[in-house]
């Protein structure tokens, strides 16, 4: 134990802020990196669902081993910052070349694109995972409970400001590299590759290494203690299932919106993104008031309800005369989407937390490494379904008389099935464990 030597307000401040840069690269990939191919470069939208699917399915084993693999390095710069000082930058390249193939590749060799999509995208998840599981798994081996809570609520308004950003850029970013010859949307995918390796330059610089002893696990034993945790294991299905619509959201709202709601151009894109983050943020406030209150669990099952009534909605916007104007109509879907989604957006960190939390309690093991990344397995193969789907969705026949393809209205249906099966095993599942009284037992023991 190190006592009273907690960590200062300044180096706080650099953990927390480090992650705002690498989870807005993320956010903006996420809204973006279907669109892009499939709109702009025109990849096969199958090719463009696998090239995502298989990078999902390298950061589930990339997220997974970077966790075990920084357990047991032994360096004089500690077992963390080695990873963050490799993944940081290999982060940033992937990023900015994935959104750049058309100087790397010729124009309609669809086999090369696809070549290419895949490589900077499983790149970019490799390298993802390779930064945040270590940097993550970081926290607890440098600080102490008493402040936690403080780290915790600088990295959430990090996250918060990053989606803000990320969602409004991954909405403009089409707009900007639409125009080979118009340098803007080079000069901001640079811009923000800069900012997330200098926003984790603090933390390197003024955080010890760890100052807990290294452990020894031994990666069969973790593995089997943690799959026979049973609300773990249930929060895995229901959070992956789950997944699947959220992931198919994220990648195809982009589409949705500027070719069936016909919302084109930098200022549509950005008006449909300041409502999508400001529904989310303060949602954000309103989900975690609620949760103060009936807990996680009822609280996520709320919002996914909002997801299940509101998403059928694809199958009737721009398809009937409608007294309403589809625009409205169209801003009215993303707000209650955004309301949706922010609950499942908010909740898993923290859920992993308390199951952790409720472990180490039960065992007085501390393998919040083994937990945070042996959940990267079956969320990324659930996600890795989700881009497949899409790609074989994006590829339908052509709705009569519209010129896109039905996958553009049956995408929503699709998620709600998900949603219901995902929120029929939360039932079932604790996420809201006691944790207070049995600390106190701990302790008094």
């Amino acid at each position: 134990m190190r006592g009273s030597e907690l960590l200062t307000a300044i180096q706080r401040f650099a953990y927390g802020i480090g992650r705002l840069g690498s989870s807005l690269l993320l956010s903006v990939f996420s809204l973006a990196s279907v669109y892009v191919y499939w709109g702009l470069f025109h990849l096969d939208p199958v090719l463009t669902g696998w090239a995502n699917a298989i990078g999902k399915i390298v950061i589930a084993v990339s997220g997974f081993l970077a966790g075990y693999v920084s357990d047991v390095t032994v360096t004089r710069w500690g077992r963390r910052k080695p990873y963050v000082v490799i993944g940081a930058p290999l982060l940033a390249v992937s990023f900015v070349l994935y959104f750049t193939p058309q100087y790397f590749v010729m124009p309609g060799d669809q086999l090369a694109l696809f070549a290419y999509a895949t490589f900077f995208n499983s790149l970019f998840h490799l390298s993802y995972g390779l930064l945040l599981t270590p940097f993550q798994s970081w926290m607890p081996e440098i600080t102490e409970p008493p402040e936690r809570v403080g780290l915790s609520r600088i990295q959430n308004v990090s996250n918060i400001l990053s989606n803000a950003i990320g969602v409004l850029l991954g909405f403009v970013m089409p707009t900007l590299l639409s125009n080979p010859s118009d340098v803007k949307g080079i000069l901001l995918l640079a811009g923000l590759a800069c900012l997330e390796i200098l926003l984790y330059i603090p933390s390197l610089v003024m955080l010890p290494v760890e100052r807990k002893p290294a452990p020894r696990p031994d990666i069969v034993r973790e593995v089997r203690i943690v799959t026979s945790n049973g609300s773990y294991m249930k929060w895995l299905l229901a959070q992956g299932l789950v997944s699947v619509a959220t992931t198919m959201v994220t990648s195809v709202i982009l589409s949705y919106v500027t070719t069936v709601l016909g919302i084109e151009g930098a200022l549509g894109s950005v008006g449909f993104a300041v409502v999508l983050l400001v529904m989310m943020i303060v949602f954000f406030y309103v989900w975690g008031h609620i949760a103060a209150k009936r807990g996680k669990g009822k609280t996520l099952l709320i919002s996914n309800l909002v997801l299940v009534i509101v998403l059928p909605f694809t199958l009737v916007l721009g398809q009937f005369t409608l007294p309403v104007d589809t625009i409205v109509l169209g801003y009215l879907f993303i707000a209650m989407g955004a309301i949706g989604l922010s609950g499942f957006q908010l909740f898993p960190y923290a859920i992993i937390a308390d199951l952790v939390h409720k472990d180490e309690i039960k065992t007085g093991e501390n393998r919040a490494g083994m937990y945070t990344g042996f959940n990267s397995i079956p969320l990324n193969i659930f996600q890795t379904l989700s881009y497949v789907i899409s790609g074989y969705l994006l590829a339908m026949p052509e709705v009569p008389g519209k010129g896109y393809t039905g996958g553009l209205i049956w995408w929503g249906p699709v998620c709600v099935l998900f949603v219901v099966l995902g929120s029929l095993v939360l039932l079932k599942t604790n996420v809201d464990p006691e944790l207070q009284n049995q600390d106190a037992g701990s302790r008094a023991k």
